[in-house]
């Protein structure tokens, strides 16, 4: 099982890599419009402000990055730690922009309007879990999984 837990975190990561450049590559290269990238983020006012662009640019390939040298070394609780505590925090970040800037109520996020926007933050959430769960157990993860 745990075996089967790093290869799956594994091969997440590697995705959520791929994931990350794709989303660098369309904000940075293709100026795609935030809110088309980020259902939490669909203030249009936000393309206007290019440090907003470049610095979430940038915080994409980062985590990227990040997610690709925790792919490489799945034992390594370090990387598994940081991205766990990133995760949180953009879980948190998302959840207030939605809850507090867009004045969606608890209650609205079941409507079928935002059923991108609730769905974006149960991902969100979900991942957050997924590296907590795989940093409390690195080190079994560690003792068990045999290397590629």
């Amino acid at each position: 099982m745990t075996t089967m837990l790093g290869v799956l975190l594994r091969v997440y990561l590697v995705l959520g890599f791929a994931l990350e450049v794709q989303t660098f590559v369309r904000l940075y290269v293709l100026s795609t419009p935030i809110a088309a990238l980020t259902p939490s983020l669909s203030d249009p006012a936000l393309d206007n402000v290019p440090a907003f662009r470049r610095l979430y640019a940038v915080y994409c390939i980062s985590l990227g990055l990040l997610r690709l040298a925790a792919a490489v070394d799945i034992k390594n609780k370090g990387l598994l730690a940081a991205l766990a505590i990133v995760h949180v925090v953009e879980a948190a970040f998302s959840i207030a922009e939605v809850l507090v800037f867009q004045h969606v109520p608890p209650q609205a996020l079941l409507d079928e309007p935002h059923l991108k926007t609730t769905g974006f933050l149960a991902l969100l959430v979900a991942q957050a879990l997924l590296f907590a769960y795989g940093y409390m157990t690195a080190s079994t993860i560690k003792s068990k999984m045999h290397e590629w």
